[in-house]
């Protein structure tokens, strides 16, 4: 038989006062009922907003694409004919493609880059149902999510890059193809 004073049974209960104290106590830490909730409120929020935006594509840098996109290939080929430059097709699908999100959120998102991008190249993003571009995707290959297809304003293919690209890797990219 264990000694009686382990017996739970003949355990001492605190006083009323003291057991509504311990309740409030819900952090041993701090004594405050109320601060594991706020701690949770605070690391919810801060992890809840990156999470938010990366889900429906807000954006770190101001959140909006700044990249002022072509609306077609024709329309892309036919302005890429008169300024002489090559056009730049972005077959992308941010709604299921966590690198294309990525790329909306930091890449197209920041302004220098959208800046080289319109002084170099005639921008076209493919986002899936857009006229043009199953046709365009087989006719250059692609297999990969995102793909970015520098053309001539004929169509011809110069230069090809697939993945996630940051602002600066396609500065990059687009410099050396571009010159």
């Amino acid at each position: 038989m264990p000694p009686r004073d382990h017996d739970p049974s003949t355990q001492p209960t605190p006083p009323a006062e003291v057991q509504d104290d311990a309740a409030a106590k819900a952090c041993p830490r701090c004594g405050s009922g109320l601060m594991p909730l706020l701690v949770f409120a605070l690391v919810a929020g801060i992890m809840v907003t990156p999470l938010s935006r990366w889900l429906v594509g807000g954006g770190s840098a101001g959140g909006q694409d700044e990249v002022r996109w072509v609306d077609g290939i024709e329309e892309a080929q036919a302005s890429a004919a008169e300024q002489n430059r090559p056009v730049l097709l972005v077959f992308t699908d941010p709604s299921t493609c966590p690198p294309c999100r990525q790329m909306d959120l930091e890449t197209w998102a920041d302004a220098q880059t959208a800046s080289f991008v319109a002084d170099r190249v005639i921008p076209v993003k493919l986002l899936p149902g857009m006229a043009g571009r199953q046709e365009a995707a087989r006719r250059y290959g692609v297999q990969f999510l995102p793909t970015l297809v520098l053309t001539d304003a004929q169509g011809n293919p110069l230069a090809r890059a697939e993945g996630r690209m940051g602002p600066r890797r396609l500065q990059q990219w687009l410099g050396s193809q571009t010159g």
